[in-house]
């Protein structure tokens, strides 16, 4: 096994090192792929972005100390799509037509490379089940492209396997910021500071936020955003939350678990993909 590896991001790579990847045994392609939109108050709108960010890098390292030679396009990672979260302050949309056709585009430049693997990192809940499919058969030349290269890309969602349910903008969201900024080992901590977790949660802040619980129209129906729900526009997606909880959360250590279950499963099984072992 390799030690010292250091993680390649396309963009810092020079064209001589990209046509040197091109000829790689066990090359692949990382795209981390989320959203911008609102977390509550206190959480920054690119919380998605971060997570799959961290995730990205530290799941690189690992694929690539048993022999894979991972490179991650983070070039497009506002390309998922807005759900719930449409009208509230600080969340920024793109139609998800465009949306797909940037990240085609991108595909399309990749493949011509000569990269033939491909891991898409999904850090929101919702863009997996919105976005593939558009991406894959909006449109006639798309579902050509992609039938001719079956197989090529695989979908690793944030939520996928997890045992918990995770709301949006919640105690587990609010823990797992807080874990990664401060709790974790030093490392791991020194890259969600390079993706942008620079501002820790204040206990003050979080107080305020105690007892928050979403509550829908009564009867229930269908509803676009969550803007349109009494009290939710003020508290900007705040799913439920409590303080006793989201303490208990981060000493209970569950915070820890959860991030390590996800980046252990999401190497295991990108690794079984390229038929390289842990």
């Amino acid at each position: 096994m390799k030690s010292g590896c250091t993680v390649r991001y396309w963009h810092r790579m020079s064209s001589g090192e990209i046509e040197q990847a091109q000829t790689e045994e066990y090359s692949c392609i990382i795209i981390p792929i989320v959203v911008i939109e609102a977390h509550g108050p206190f959480l920054p709108v690119g919380l998605d972005t971060m997570f799959a960010g961290v995730a990205a890098h530290m799941i690189a390292e690992r694929i690539e100390k048993s022999g894979a030679r991972p490179i991650i396009f983070d070039c497009v990672p506002y390309s998922g799509v807005v759900g719930a979260t449409y009208g509230l302050t600080g969340t920024i949309g793109f139609p998800a037509m465009l949306s797909t056709e940037v990240l085609f585009n991108a595909w399309q430049w990749l493949f011509a490379h000569g990269f033939e693997r491909f891991f898409i990192l999904n850090g929101d809940g919702s863009t997996a089940s919105c976005l593939m499919p558009l991406l894959y058969r909006g449109t006639k030349e798309r579902q050509e492209f992609f039938r001719d290269r079956d197989g090529a890309i695989s979908l690793f969602s944030w939520f996928d396997g997890m045992r918990e349910s995770v709301s949006h903008a919640d105690v587990i969201e609010h823990g797992l910021y807080t874990y990664l900024c401060e709790h974790f080992d030093l490392h791991t901590r020194q890259v969600a500071y390079r993706v942008g977790m620079t501002s820790p949660l204040q206990d003050e802040d979080l107080k305020s936020l105690d007892g928050i619980q979403r509550t829908y129209p009564t009867p229930r129906r269908e509803f676009s955003s969550w803007a349109s729900l009494e009290g939710q526009k003020e508290v900007y997606g705040v799913s439920c939350f409590s303080y006793d909880e989201y303490r208990a959360f981060l000493d209970s250590g569950k915070a820890h678990e959860i991030w390590q279950r996800h980046i252990v499963n999401v190497t295991a099984n990108m690794l079984a993909i390229l038929s390289l072992e842990v």
